[in-house]
């Protein structure tokens, strides 16, 4: 087969594999995940919706106001009072994103129902409520208190998911209780009623020719006329194809519409004939849309230049991660931050709304177009990786990527459009490589020794040598015991937003290499990076303590050459954490079909990375469990406790490897000795009495995190906060 034919199978091949990955659910999910945040990040910053206002419920108005730290308490007078104000200053739509229960006080129910009726333009959040059964999974709607319920304009759920990944979409018409319009729907529904007026949207449809019914013959005058309304005017466009782009490019030739009405009028026609959910486009992180404090609207001088004007705007009233303490209504989203602020429900429900009034919703390419873009860009790159020799395959697959990733970026910020990127990036592009390189120099005279040399720039050494001394792939499985190292960057994620791609990717080689060279003078198999992580192996036939030696060695040596890099680029530290876990590992190939990966399977990798996400609550660099240090004499060790950790059923006690046993200051080992005397009085359950122990170490190691995490959790046991069957073993519930 020519040079020419054997690159286009390649091309073909490498186009076919990555279309049928991303048609699979963990192609999805990935590119949902990863691929969707590196896009947001290349969008950079974006303008703040004008139509919409986030009002906070904090700490402030709560103690100006004498009300509880959980929303749900506040008077309702007092919310009644906030709806005449905002009303005043001519919000079109105000939506409450606090679910109003029954309430004790008939007369603060009352005096917020009178307010929602004056005002004609309150839209109210509905509960879901889920029962499980064998069977089924059935949802219902949980309606406010009747009197409240009754006076609002409109009612929508607004159901938001907190398990098992992050908010990506949102309905605007919810399936699982009938299609209803959820909030951000409503809310838009009674937007465009107060901006255009009942007799000018029934106008518009009339002259757009759509069938009116008696439905539609009156201007909704309660929440279940509204979604009556809703029903009918959804029905009518999903039922007619075309009718919303025909109407659409019809507004768009009218003379006559008023200001903001052609927008108004679209908004409503795409979110009527487009599917029950859509892709949320975030905005920014939170605090991002324009917030003002509940307390500020009852400030006299609060006059038009120190609040934003709410003439025709969206008001959206709720809590925030900066605002009280219940953080039930806190959801994780591409924007959350590494020290745990994630977005408010009240936030999400107003970018929702937004993404529906500006038409800013995300647009993922169809299965089509995303097979066509896979499969040319796996021609593209199979035949460069074929075609060209080793140095110049990489640089071409890298300037690829690079414009393929750009372009993406581009589409993504300037028209919502939402390529593949994960999979193209981290499959395709490297698969052709390593594929067109292989290719190429199982050809050659001196076939072993180059392919050798190349592959190992990406597989293990084990796997290559296996490769080039069997001279084909083995599905034959290793049964080892191994000890596994597993590194993170703290603050990687805001590294990689404020320094330039090409400085990044300077930097992280200088580190990966360092990082390499140690694990290599120990006798560790290196078994992949992943973004700011690496993860290190030794392997023995059977438990020994000099695999967990050299790997607990390592790990400091690592601790040390990260500080000289540090002081080396102070501007742009790498501020490592290391995790080491022992047990048993499989090794061996995986795949078929002529296509394999060498990989290393086994829990061990998996708690590797949980102990090191330790590392992040006890502000350590260097842990380990027991089955590393139980017989290393040669090391500082103190135990930090009996953790379960995310995912885990069993305890683990951990331990932080503090420095080499002749390298111990007399501080250190002072910590280690007043350390563990305070954990024993902790694992006996006096939390009083060990929370003084550990204050009084902060007194001479004030620095030391294990000791601020247990002085911290003493006092919280000691005032009751725990249940009663608080125990010295900790359980952790995040990464």
């Amino acid at each position: 087969m020519s040079h020419r034919k054997n690159a286009t199978v390649l091309g073909l091949l490498v186009g076919l594999l990555g279309s049928l990955a991303s048609l699979t659910s963990t192609g999805w999910f990935v590119e949902q995940e990863i691929g969707l945040s590196w896009l947001f990040k290349l969008r950079g910053k974006v303008t703040a919706p004008a139509d919409a206002v986030v009002v906070v419920l904090d700490k402030e108005s709560a103690a100006r106001f004498g009300q509880s730290s959980k929303i749900r308490n506040w008077a309702r007078s007092l919310h009644a009072e906030l709806i005449d104000k905002l009303t005043a200053r001519g919000a079109a739509v105000i939506v409450f994103d606090i679910f109003f229960e029954a309430n004790r006080d008939p007369g603060g129910d009352r005096a917020l129902a009178g307010a929602m009726r004056r005002s004609g333009r309150v839209v109210l959040f509905q509960r879901v409520e889920r029962e499980r059964t064998p069977v089924v999974t059935l949802d219902s709607l949980v309606t406010p208190t009747p009197v409240v319920a009754a006076a609002a304009a409109g009612l929508g759920p607004f159901p938001l998911p907190k398990v098992p990944n992050r908010v990506n979409q949102v309905w605007a018409f919810y399936p699982a209780v009938g299609n209803v319009a959820t909030l951000p729907a409503a809310a838009l529904h009674i937007y465009a009623l107060q901006r255009l007026g009942y007799a000018n949207l029934i106008s518009r449809l009339k002259q757009a020719g759509f069938p009116l019914t008696d439905v539609l013959s009156r201007e909704p005058a309660s929440a279940r006329d509204l979604q009556a309304f809703i029903g009918v005017l959804r029905s009518g466009f999903r039922g007619r194809p075309g009718f919303a782009n025909w109407f659409i490019t019809e507004l768009g030739k009218s003379t006559e519409l008023p200001p903001g009405t052609e927008k108004i009028l679209t908004a409503l026609a795409r979110m009527y004939a487009r599917d029950d959910s859509y892709f949320l486009n975030f905005y920014g992180p939170a605090g991002t849309i324009t917030t003002i404090p509940y307390h500020a609207l009852w400030d006299e001088r609060a006059d038009s230049a120190a609040l934003p004007d709410l003439a025709g705007k969206a008001v959206f009233v709720g809590s925030t991660h900066i605002s009280l303490t219940d953080r039930l209504d806190d959801f994780h989203t591409v924007f959350s931050t590494e020290d745990g602020v994630d977005l408010a429900g009240v936030e999400i429900a107003a970018t929702a709304f937004a993404n529906l009034l500006d038409d800013r919703a995300l647009r993922p390419v169809d299965k089509w177009m995303g097979g066509a873009i896979l499969s040319l860009l796996g021609l593209l790159s199979g035949w460069l990786g074929y075609r060209l020799p080793g140095v110049r395959a990489v640089s071409a697959i890298v300037v690829l990527g690079t414009g393929y990733l750009f372009a993406c970026g581009h589409v993504f910020s300037n028209h919502g459009l939402w390529m593949p990127t994960f999979i193209p990036l981290v499959v395709q592009l490297p698969l052709a490589l390593t594929l067109g390189l292989l290719w190429q120099y199982l050809g050659a005279r001196r076939t072993s020794e180059r392919v050798t040399r190349a592959i190992r720039y990406y597989v293990p050494r084990r796997a290559v040598d296996r490769l080039v001394e069997e001279g084909e792939p083995s599905t034959a499985v290793e049964f080892d015991y191994g000890v596994c190292l597993f590194t993170d960057v703290s603050g990687y994620t805001t590294l990689t937003e404020e320094v330039a791609p090409a400085e990044l990717a300077r930097l992280s080689n200088e580190y990966f290499s360092l990082l390499g060279v140690r694990l290599g003078q120990w006798q560790g198999e290196m078994m992949g990076f992943g973004g700011d992580g690496m993860v290190g192996l030794w392997t023995e036939a059977h438990p020994a303590k000099n695999a967990c030696l050299s790997a607990c060695c390592a790990a400091l040596d690592i601790l040390d050459d990260v500080d000289d890099f540090n002081t080396k680029h102070p501007d742009r530290p790498f501020h490592t954490r290391i995790g080491v876990h022992a047990g048993s590992v499989v090794l061996g190939n995986v795949g078929g079909g002529g296509h394999y990966s060498y990989v290393a399977r086994g829990d061990i990798m998996n708690t590797a990375s949980r102990i090191e996400g330790l590392s992040k609550l006890l502000q350590t660099r260097l842990l380990a469990d027991e089955s590393v240090v139980r017989h290393l004499d040669e090391l500082l060790v103190r135990g930090t406790g009996t953790f379960v950790l995310k995912g885990k059923h069993d305890a683990l006690t951990i331990y932080e490897i503090l420095c080499r046993w002749q390298d111990a200051t007399r501080n250190q080992q002072q910590l280690c000795e007043m350390f563990d005397a305070a954990m024993k009085v902790f694992d006996a359950r006096r939390w009083s009495v060990a929370g003084r122990d550990f204050e009084e170490i902060l007194t001479q190691h004030p620095g030391d995190g294990p000791t601020r995490f247990y002085r911290d959790l003493c006092r919280k046991y000691a005032a009751g906060t725990r249940d009663e069957d608080a125990s010295a073993t900790i359980r952790i519930v995040t990464k």
